[in-house]
C-alpha cells in the first residue's frame, strides 16, 4: 500500500499544481480556471461518503484498483483538448477516480494501525503527498516547456498503470461483516446525537479548513507568475522547493500529536497559519516568498496526519471508510468553496485579498477544534 501511495501521489502531483496553467493557457480567466476545478471538487466529494460506506461493506482493495483504473483515462483525454470548456468532465472524471479510492485507501492503513501509533503512521504515509510535491513539479516544468503538455499527461498515465501492480497484490486483513437485514440496533436520541454530534464537527472543521487552503493556493500560480514572469520549469521548481518543509513537518508533528494530544496540536497549527498568509502578502522577493511558501505547506502538511488519527479515534473498525470519508468530504467541499472564493476575490479586488480570506477562515475554525473531544 506504501507503493501505491506514493505513485499515486507522484502520477497526481506530475498534473494538479501546473494544471490551472493549462487550463489558462486554453483561453480561460482566472476565474473560469478555478470554477473548471470546483466543479470537479463538487463531484469528488459526493462520492467519498459512498466509497467509504461501500469500502466497510464489501472491503477496501476492490475499490482501490477500480479507482486506479479510472485515474488512468483523464490524463489521456488532455491530450485531445483545445478548448477549456471540454476539459470539464475530463477533469471531473480526474477528481472523481482520486476520490473514490480516498476513502478506502486510507481505511485500509488504519486497519493496519493502533491509536497509539497511528498519528506517526498516516504521517509516514501522507509523505506520498510531499515525495509527489517535490519530483512532480520539476519534472512537469521541464516537460511543459521542453515538449509540450501532452508528453506530461503520457508520464502521468505511465505512473498511474504500474500504481495497478501493487494495487493487485496488497494483502487485505480488513474482513466485512455482513449485516442481517432482520436484526437493527435501536438508538435513542441522546445516543444517535452523540454518536452523530463528533463527526458533525468534524465534517465543519475540514470544510474550514479546506475552503481556507484552496482560497489562498488557487490561487498562488498566477500570483508567482505575475509577480516574477516566471516560465513553466520556474513555476515547478517553486512548488517543488516550497514542498521541501512538508517531509519534516508530518513526521514531527506525528509525534507530537501522539504525546500532546490531537486537539492541542490542531489548534496549533491553525492559529499559526493565518500569520503565515498574510505574510506572504507582504514579501516582495523571490527568495523570502518561497520561504514563507515553504512555511505555509510545511503547516499545512500538519493537519493532515493529526485530523486522520483524530477522526479514525471517533470510528470503530466497521466505520473506519466512513469516518475518513466524513473528514474527506467536508475537506473537498471546503475546496470547491475555496477555489470560487479564491478565483473572484482575485478578480473583484486584486491579489492580496485571497491571502486574507484565507486567514481569516483559519480564525474562524478555532470555534470547531474547542468542541472536539479526543477519545484515546
Amino acid at each position: 500500500m506504501l507503493v501505491i501511495f506514493y505513485g499515486l501521489a507522484i502520477g497526481m502531483k506530475l498534473i494538479d499544481p501546473l494544471f490551472p496553467l493549462f487550463i489558462k493557457s486554453l483561453g480561460a480567466t482566472v476565474l473560469e480556471t478555478n470554477f473548471v476545478l470546483a466543479i470537479s471538487q463538487v463531484l469528488s466529494a459526493s462520492l467519498m461518503i459512498p466509497s467509504g460506506l461501500i469500502s466497510d461493506r464489501y472491503g477496501r482493495k476492490k475499490i482501490i484498483i477500480i479507482s486506479i483504473i479510472l485515474a488512468v483515462f483523464p490524463p489521456f483525454l488532455y491530450t485531445f483538448t483545445k478548448n477549456w470548456r471540454f476539459l470539464v468532465p475530463f477533469s471531473m472524471l480526474w477528481t472523481a477516480a482520486y476520490a473514490l479510492g480516498e476513502s478506502p485507501r486510507k481505511a485500509f492503513v488504519a486497519d493496519h494501525t493502533t491509536p497509539e501509533n497511528r498519528t506517526r503512521v498516516f504521517s509516514i504515509m501522507l509523505l506520498n503527498m510531499q515525495v509527489g510535491g517535490v519530483v512532480g513539479p520539476i519534472i512537469a516544468g521541464f516537460l511543459v516547456d521542453s515538449f509540450g503538455w501532452n508528453y506530461l499527461f503520457y508520464l502521468a498515465m505511465v505512473v498511474l498503470v504500474l500504481c495497478l501492480v501493487p494495487a493487485f497484490f496488497s494483502m487485505e486483513i480488513y474482513k466485512p461483516t455482513p449485516k442481517s437485514p432482520h436484526k437493527r440496533e435501536q438508538q435513542t436520541y441522546e445516543e444517535l446525537k452523540k454518536t452523530l454530534t463528533p463527526f458533525v464537527l468534524f465534517f465543519l472543521f475540514m470544510l474550514f479548513i479546506g475552503a481556507g487552503t484552496s482560497t489562498a493556493s488557487s490561487v498562488i500560480p498566477f500570483f508567482i507568475t505575475e509577480r516574477f514572469q516566471l516560465n513553466m520549469t520556474e513555476v515547478g521548481l517553486f512548488f517543488a522547493l516550497g514542498g521541501v518543509a512538508t517531509f519534516v513537518a508530518p513526521l514531527i508533528i506525528g509525534i507530537i500529536a501522539d504525546k500532546l494530544g490531537r486537539k492541542k496540536t490542531l489548534a496549533f497549527i491553525v492559529l499559526t497559519v493565518p500569520m503565515l498568509y498574510i505574510l506572504f502578502t507582504l514579501m516582495n522577493g523571490y527568495a523570502p516568498l518561497l520561504f514563507v511558501y515553504a512555511l505555509i505547506r510545511g503547516f499545512d502538511s500538519m493537519v493532515y496526519p493529526v485530523s486522520e488519527a483524530f477522526v479514525f479515534d471517533l470510528a470503530s473498525s466497521s466505520r473506519r471508510g466512513l469516518a475518513t470519508a466524513v473528514r474527506s468530504t467536508g475537506l473537498t467541499i471546503g475546496r470547491a468553496l475555496g477555489l470560487i472564493m479564491g478565483g473572484s476575490l482575485w478578480e473583484r479586488f486584486g491579489p492580496n485579498i485571497p491571502f486574507y480570506a484565507s486567514a481569516l477562515i483559519f480564525v474562524l475554525s478555532i470555534s470547531l477544534i474547542i468542541q472536539l473531544k479526543e477519545k484515546r
